[in-house]
C-alpha cells in the first residue's frame, strides 16, 4: 500500500492511499505504443489503469485477536488467552473506503492529481527490478558551465548515479486541500481587441486546483506539445476554480482562461506558482559538486526521464523522445 503525495479527491472523498501491481506484458506493450505517438500524458494514464488496483480513503490497524486456549487444572473454570508472537510485531494497516472495481479505478486514474500520477507510474515500473533504481544525469555547474556526468563506470567500479530509493516522498498534510490560492503582484487587464482598447476585466488573484491527468491531455489535445508555454498555460487553465473570489465555469475559461496566464505581468507570479504546485511529490532536488571549481548546487534528477527509460529496458522497442516534466511547470519536448 501506498500514500499518495497528493490525494484523490472523488465526489466527497479523498482517497490517500493506493495498491499497485507489476505490469504485464501486454500493459507493457500498449504503454509503450501509447508513447510512440509522443501522447505523454495518455501514456501514463493508461499504465496507471493497469497497474492500480484499489484506492482507499484511509488506513487503520489490524491486530490479530489473542488464541484461546484451553482451561488448565489449576483453573477449571474460566477460560484463559495468551498473546501470540504476531501481537509483538508491528499491527498490519488495512484500508477502509476501498475502491477496486477496475472499471472504476480506470476512470479514477484521469482525476489523479499530476505529481501523484508521477509518483505512482515511477513506483510500479521500478517494482519490476528495484534493485536496478539509478538515475543518470548530465549537470551542468552554473558558475563555470562545466558538465558533470552523473553514471555508472563498471570498468572502474565508480557508480555517482542519484537513486530513486534514497529520494523522500513529500505528502500534502491532511490538513491542507487540493487547492492553490495566489494573489497576483500585479492586476492582469483583459482589454478589448480594438481601436478602443476598453478594460474588460481585471484580475487580482486566482485559485485552482492541483492539475489532473485528465487537464494535460485536455490541454494537450488543445494546443499540442510543440510550445510547452502554450501547454502549460493551457494545463492552469484547465485547473482554474475562482479569480477574484468568483467562480469560473468552462464558458469563462475558454473565453479568457488562456489570455489570463499569458498576461501576467511579473514572470515571478508564475515562477511562485510553479514552486507551489512542486511542493509535494518525489523529492527531486539533488546536492551536486562541480570538480572544476568546487561550486556547490541543488540540481534536479529527471525522475521522468527514469520512468520512459524503466519502460523501454523492460519492452520492446523504443519509448519515444519526449518527457513529461515535473507535473506540468517543467515540460520538455
Amino acid at each position: 500500500m501506498i500514500k499518495l503525495v497528493i490525494p484523490l479527491t472523488a465526489g466527497n472523498s479523498e482517497y490517500k492511499y493506493a495498491d499497485i501491481k507489476k505490469p504485464t506484458s501486454g500493459v507493457l506493450a500498449d504503454t509503450r505504443e501509447i508513447a510512440q505517438q509522443g501522447l505523454g500524458f495518455q501514456c501514463i494514464k493508461h499504465f496507471l489503469g493497469g497497474c492500480t488496483t484499489a484506492f482507499y480513503t484511509d488506513v487503520q490497524e489490524e491486530r490479530p485477536k489473542p488464541v484461546e486456549v484451553n482451561p488448565t487444572d489449576e483453573d477449571p473454570v474460566e477460560k484463559k488467552t495468551e498473546e501470540t508472537p504476531k501481537e509483538k510485531e508491528p499491527p498490519k494497516k488495512i484500508g477502509v473506503g476501498i475502491i477496486d472495481d477496475p472499471k472504476n479505478i480506470r476512470l479514477m486514474v484521469g482525476d489523479l492529481p499530476y505529481q501523484t500520477a508521477e509518483q505512482l507510474a515511477i513506483e510500479i515500473v521500478n517494482q519490476i527490478s528495484p534493485e536496478n533504481d539509478g538515475i543518470e544525469g548530465l549537470y551542468q555547474c552554473p558558475r563555470c558551465n562545466n558538465q558533470l556526468l552523473c553514471a555508472e563506470d563498471i570498468e572502474r567500479d565508480i557508480d555517482t548515479r542519484d537513486f530513486l530509493r534514497t529520494m523522500k516522498r513529500i505528502c500534502r498534510p491532511d490538513e491542507e486541500d487540493n487547492f492553490i490560492n495566489m494573489t497576483l503582484s500585479e492586476s492582469v487587464e483583459i482589454r478589448t481587441d480594438d481601436a478602443r482598447n476598453e478594460l474588460e476585466e481585471e484580475f487580482k488573484s486566482f485559485r485552482l486546483r492541483y492539475p489532473t491527468l485528465n487537464d494535460c491531455i485536455k490541454a494537450e489535445e488543445l494546443v499540442g506539445r510543440k510550445n510547452t508555454g502554450k501547454l502549460q498555460h493551457s494545463i492552469y487553465k484547465q485547473a482554474l476554480v475562482s479569480v477574484n473570489g468568483q467562480p469560473v465555469d468552462r464558458k469563462w475559461k475558454g473565453i479568457y482562461g488562456d489570455m489570463f496566464f499569458r498576461t501576467i505581468k511579473d514572470p515571478m507570479d508564475l515562477v511562485k506558482l510553479s514552486k507551489k504546485l512542486d511542493k509535494y511529490g518525489i523529492e527531486r532536488d539533488r546536492e551536486k559538486r562541480c570538480p572544476k571549481c568546487e561550486k556547490v548546487w541543488k540540481a534536479q534528477v529527471d525522475i521522468t526521464g527514469f520512468f520512459y527509460t524503466a519502460l523501454e529496458e523492460r519492452s520492446s522497442g523504443k519509448a519515444g523522445n519526449f518527457h513529461l516534466g515535473s507535473g506540468y511547470s517543467r515540460q520538455s519536448s
